[in-house]
């Protein structure tokens, strides 16, 4: 048997997080609190949230009447149903809000199936009149399974780092081309040499100072973006209190005024970049704060990859390597259902020759580079 919940507060603290798999912070109960407390999920909002529990999984799940947040873009299918006059909104969504990170879909410690929730899925598809319903970031697994069902594949890029059991940063450094690494070492050089403090806080060394800096330059870089403000400042402060043992937070300091900062968030095998902004521009702090030392912390502490977010071609010469996202997709509507599932089979292919081409740009050396 499936129940549904309604808000995370219908859970034990502890016994969710002893089911979250790899510590993965962006699907610790701490997270999703500060989201609901703070209105950033919710009717407010556009995310309305489900949780399935079954005996040893929770499923958490959204109707949304929107895209926004999601980060793998459907806003061209919903223009395709308004020309033809049919809603495309509600939809419903299994996605980490507001985050493009990987993560199981399923809160299970156990090998639970994800398919024994599309039963209740199409219910609620059916009860609140949805055109469709996604999987998004799923694993291999989960995504072969759903696939399985008719839940169709789709696939996007992102670039991670990988941590070859390097023992330092100049470990890293000497698998790359002569001119990728010394072009690294002459951004780091040119940084060293201003007057800027940089910091990494974490644990009891955030303070609500840090949140409302990190919520001042979330919103200039929003600004700056034309985009769309997903969280607010009291999700911030909520979020630096409830999960400080998992945040890493890298500051930078000019006279003691603090002009830039990048979040991480470490689960036991990954560290998670997710938002960086700063007040003033100053060459090279971005790749500072949100690629080499999240690199360095990653090889100190074993994690094995960093993921630095959506997007960012950038980070290919820095040694983020291109890798295949999975989302899945059910579209209810039998006309549209086919158009879209051509469509992600002819960007499918599209997506597999531009990860080719990603691939001869990547900074590493051959055996006969120097």
């Amino acid at each position: 048997m499936i129940e549904i919940k309604t808000s995370i507060f219908d859970f034990n603290k502890t016994e969710w997080n002893l089911s979250v798999p790899d510590n993965h912070p962006f699907l610790k109960y701490e997270f999703f609190q500060a989201l609901e407390e703070s209105k950033c999920i919710g009717a407010e909002s556009g995310w309305i949230p489900f949780y399935l529990k079954s005996a040893n999984a929770i499923l958490p799940i959204f109707l949304k009447n929107h895209s926004y947040g999601e980060f793998i873009f459907d806003w061209s299918w919903a223009q395709a149903y308004e020309k033809y006059q049919l809603p495309y909104y509600p939809k419903l969504i299994c996605a980490v809000p507001h985050s493009p990170v990987s993560a199981p879909k399923l809160i299970s410690k156990t090998s639970s199936d994800i398919s024994e929730f599309l039963p209740i899925i199409t219910d609620l598809v059916k009860k609140y009149h949805c055109s469709s319903y996604h999987f998004l970031f799923t694993t291999a697994s989960e995504s072969q399974t759903l696939a399985a069902h008719e839940v169709t594949e789709r696939h996007s890029i992102q670039f991670h780092w990988h941590n070859r059991s390097y023992k330092c940063f100049d470990d890293f450094l000497a698998t790359l081309k002569k001119d990728k690494r010394k072009n690294i070492k002459k951004e780091r050089e040119r940084l060293s040499k201003t007057n800027l403090r940089i910091v990494t806080k974490t644990g009891a060394e955030l303070t609500d100072s840090d949140a409302d800096f990190l919520s001042l330059v979330y919103y200039k870089t929003i600004e700056k973006k034309w985009s769309q403000a997903y969280l607010n400042n009291d999700f911030f402060k909520k979020w630096l209190d409830y999960q400080r043992d998992q945040i890493i937070l890298f500051m930078a300091y000019e006279q003691d005024q603090a002009i830039a900062a990048a979040i991480h968030l470490k689960s036991n095998t990954t560290l998670f970049g997710r938002y960086w902004g700063c007040t003033k521009d100053v060459p090279y702090l971005h790749f500072e704060l949100c690629y080499y030392l999240a690199m360095e912390y990653a090889i100190k502490h074993n994690l094995r990859v960093v993921e630095a977010g959506a997007q960012g071609e950038q980070k290919l010469l820095r040694g983020f390597e291109p890798v295949t996202i999975l989302s899945n997709h059910k579209i209810l509507h039998t006309g549209f259902s086919r158009a879209i599932n051509t469509f992600i089979e002819n960007e499918k292919a599209q997506i597999k020759l531009l990860s080719e081409e990603y691939r001869k740009a990547l900074p590493f050396k051959n055996t006969s580079d120097q």
